[in-house]
């Protein structure tokens, strides 16, 4: 056993958030993996410039970062997920790959479409958020939902058996952190 990895749920105020939430009815809309309970950075797939929803691809997120700080309630939850020292050796040696040539890699517009009428639409080179995090944890030998990474929704990461340790305001999660860690 190592130390856990962390999964991020999230549901923003953005038009495609809004339009995914009002498709699908789940709670979450966007997913990260942080290797840190600092979440510090969290890698996903996203808009890559705050204001421009059309430009995506690899990014580090923090929930400090120009996108998340003007949020003062951003529902979401972490998700501690309890890996093998190999597993974890895996996961970053892959996410690495992603952090060595960003540019590589681009936004799966065309598989987020499909992923929320049913359609499937995979690409070696584009991934939505949740299309990455369940990629990369697949791939390195973590969790198996059954069905191919371009057909996971942020939601279906919640079946990956870890153990939920905050949900509710993400703009707090900071604070019962260090307030958790002062209490032990």
């Amino acid at each position: 056993m190592t130390d856990p990895v962390y999964i991020v749920l999230c549901r923003t105020r953005t038009v495609l958030s809004r339009t995914i939430h009002v498709i699908t009815r789940e709670p979450f809309t966007h997913s990260g993996l942080a290797f840190t309970p600092e979440l510090d950075p969290m890698f996903s797939f996203g808009r890559l410039k705050p204001r421009n929803p059309f430009i995506g691809g690899f990014k580090h997120e923090r929930l400090d970062d120009d996108f998340y700080r003007h949020y003062t309630d951003l529902p979401g939850l972490v998700m501690a997920l309890t890996v093998t020292a190999d597993q974890r050796q895996r996961l970053e040696a892959l996410v690495d790959q992603f952090n060595a040539q960003p540019e590589r890699y681009g936004y799966n517009y065309f598989g987020l479409a499909g992923n929320l009428f049913g359609r499937s639409y995979q690409n070696p080179t584009r991934f939505f958020c949740s299309e990455f995090v369940y990629y990369v944890l697949h791939e390195s030998g973590i969790s198996d939902l059954g069905k191919p990474p371009c057909e996971v929704h942020p939601s279906d990461l919640r079946q990956l058996g870890g153990e939920t340790i905050f949900e509710g305001n993400l703009m707090t999660y900071h604070a019962a952190l260090h307030s958790h860690r002062n209490r032990t």
